[in-house]
């Protein structure tokens, strides 16, 4: 799934941009974690306000932060792999999962 020029990469646990950055959604496991991915994005050069827009647009799509990681202001902790495996497999259909074959 698409958002601008971030891409989900299922496999990975990743959230890809176009000029060859990722994110390790695993890391994502606070607000506060969240937040600074967003800031770190904010002082890249290569970054626009497209980029920022689209970057918070997917992380909601994929963390629903304020159900899981900040509603009503308080921080939450996540357990981020298991969260990632479930959700994609719930709202993206994604069947094979890192990890998943493992015995």
């Amino acid at each position: 799934m698409r958002f601008g020029r971030w891409t989900i990469n299922y496999s990975r646990l990743t959230l890809n941009h176009d000029e060859d950055y990722e994110i390790d959604l695993e890391r994502i496991t606070c607000s506060a974690e969240m937040l600074d991915w967003i800031f770190q994005i904010n002082a890249k050069a290569w970054a626009t306000i497209d980029d920022l827009g689209q970057l918070v647009k997917a992380l909601n799509e994929i963390f629903r932060p304020q159900a899981t990681l900040c509603g009503f202001g308080i921080d939450h902790q996540l357990d981020a792999t298991a969260f990632l495996k479930q959700r994609f497999r719930e709202r993206f259909s994604i069947v094979q999962l890192p990890s998943d074959s493992a015995p």
